[in-house]
């Protein structure tokens, strides 16, 4: 009975390992204003990339330029929970 566990515990372990493997491979980009702003993002949500278009970094744009990144942000971090859900299905059964 104690074996039967602890293999069901190295079996999680190394399912949750293979999940956040595969997590790592997953980049969404989530623009806002046009492609003004990109964020990239993987699956581990860890922003990889941050690109600002000039026109944006002008003081009378700082408002618009922080309601853009704030939506981008969001939006990527949005992407990558529907994404690791759909590649993840399945793997870990509990």
């Amino acid at each position: 009975m104690f074996v039967d566990k602890v293999k069901e515990v190295m079996k999680m372990r190394k399912d949750a390992m293979a999940v956040r493997k595969k997590l790592r491979t997953i980049l969404v980009s989530s623009t806002e204003a046009g492609g003004m702003v990109e964020i990239k993002m993987d699956g581990e949500q860890t922003i990889q990339s941050v690109s600002i278009s000039p026109d944006l970094l002008k003081p009378e744009k700082k408002v618009d330029l922080e309601r853009y990144i704030k939506n981008a942000i969001n939006d990527a971090v949005n992407k990558t929970q529907k994404q690791a859900a759909e590649q993840t299905k399945g793997m870990i059964n509990f």
